[in-house]
């Protein structure tokens, strides 16, 4: 009777978790989400760059923690429409997450996450607030026309 206890005690955890990562009082509203195929260099090589336009809902500081286009974590880059970035973030700012993932190429200097738990979507963008942790999911991207470059 205990283990049963004990499971239902830790189920019931991890649908709390869930379902406070799809609340919509996520701290950044996402704008849009776009997904860019490319070819580059003489070798050809191919990959695809995703960028993810958000506008912030607080002026507490968000930390971009992680990323996850389907079940791969991949390493983020921040990019602002300021030149230089903001050195306190306030509400309403717009950030871009951004992230290109070459073909058949592992980042040598990026150690993967775990994916925290299954979701529906293309991708999961986890953000970190005053030591909480949000997720927002993406259900879709908007596809870009190919870039192609010598």
């Amino acid at each position: 009777m205990p283990m049963k206890k004990s499971s239902f005690v830790i189920l019931f955890m991890l649908l709390q978790l869930v379902a406070c990562a799809q609340k919509k009082s996520c701290a950044v509203v996402l704008i849009e989400a776009t997904s860019r195929n490319w070819v580059a260099g003489a070798g050809g090589r191919t990959g695809t760059a995703y960028r993810f336009k958000l506008k912030t809902k607080t002026n507490t500081h968000i930390e971009f923690s992680g990323l996850w286009i389907g079940k791969k974590s991949v390493p983020i880059t921040l990019e602002y429409d300021a030149l230089t970035p903001p050195i306190k973030s306030k509400k309403g700012d717009v950030v871009y997450v951004t992230t290109n993932v070459i073909n058949n190429v592992e980042e040598i200097d990026y150690s993967p996450k775990k994916l925290p738990f299954s979701y529906k979507g293309v991708a999961l963008l986890q953000l970190t607030i005053s030591d909480k942790v949000q997720y927002l999911f993406v259900k879709s991207f908007r596809f870009l026309e190919r870039l192609s470059g010598e």
